[in-house]
């Protein structure tokens, strides 16, 4: 339950992170339509205060004013929770975000970060997904010690999975029993960063369960894999690798910005395929 639990965690930071402008724009016009308000109720406020002429021309005392600029900001505020439930209002003010969006994309700046943002997104949703199949495969290693001997004896997976020594300050740390924490002797060495060794990994762990397989070898998780790659090392400028890699019609010395639209299929096949690998280890 806890890898899950830190796997949906990371995700919701991905798409928190991808939020931003539109959490900028929304706070902007609400904080502006509170204004706006409060403002408006001070007026009339101030205007229910003056009961002779005298009040005109006195002075308010700071307690006065504290007490009156309080009951203006709480009807103000009714009137603006109120304001949440009218689907007019709701619509006027999705338009006025909207414009407040459009308007700063039409900023470089605001237009670079916006990409930038989408691009590390696409790092993070990655990672979340390397994360989990790290400590999927620690907890399914640590409670079957004996898979072990799948991994060194599959063609493929034992040169990931060589033997290796462990020194005294690593068995001290396991109370100088591996048995039970072999999946963290492993892991320790092992790189979840590639696609293929995630593939080749859990097909040995889990060589029955076909839907795991059909996720892993998608070919938009191995895009996502790929474009995370070239964010990382190469700040998303596309190059002659990458083309032959992936396929993709893009040129090289191009920067790759993924789409909203690209954002959310990711996520998708990332959550899918998190699903069906949790619910394979499981099963064992």
């Amino acid at each position: 339950a806890e890898p899950a639990k830190v796997f949906l965690e990371n995700i919701d930071a991905a798409v928190t992170t991808t939020r931003i402008p539109y959490t900028f724009a929304i706070t902007s016009v609400l904080t502006m339509r509170l204004r706006q308000l409060t403002i408006s109720h001070r007026i009339l406020v101030e205007r229910d205060a003056l009961t002779t002429i005298a009040d005109i021309d006195r002075e308010k005392t700071p307690e006065e004013q504290a007490n009156r600029d309080a009951v203006a900001h709480e009807r103000a505020l009714k009137e603006f929770q109120e304001e949440q439930n009218d689907p007019t209002t709701k619509r006027q003010i999705k338009k006025e975000w909207a414009n407040v969006l459009i308007d700063g994309l039409r900023d470089k700046e605001m237009e670079t970060a916006s990409k930038e943002l989408l691009r590390q997104a696409v790092v993070m949703i990655w990672g979340a997904f390397e994360v989990l199949c790290r400590d999927v495969f620690v907890g399914h290693l640590n409670s079957n010690p004996t898979e072990v001997q799948n991994l060194t004896a599959d063609s493929d997976t034992k040169k990931i999975f060589q033997a290796k020594a462990i020194g005294l300050e690593e068995l001290s740390e396991y109370g100088f029993d591996v048995s039970k924490n072999l999946g963290n002797v492993f892991a320790n060495t092992y790189d979840f960063s590639s696609l293929g060794a995630i593939k080749q990994t859990f097909k040995v762990l889990f060589p029955s369960n076909k839907q795991l397989h059909d996720q892993l070898s998608h070919q938009k998780l191995w895009i996502l894999h790929q474009r995370r790659h070239l964010i990382v090392h190469r700040r998303a400028v596309v190059d002659k690798q990458y083309q032959e890699k992936t396929g993709e019609k893009v040129k090289i010395g191009d920067q790759l910005t993924p789409t909203p639209t690209e954002i959310n299929e990711y996520i998708k096949l990332v959550c899918d395929t998190a699903l069906a690998l949790v619910k394979a280890a499981s099963k064992k």
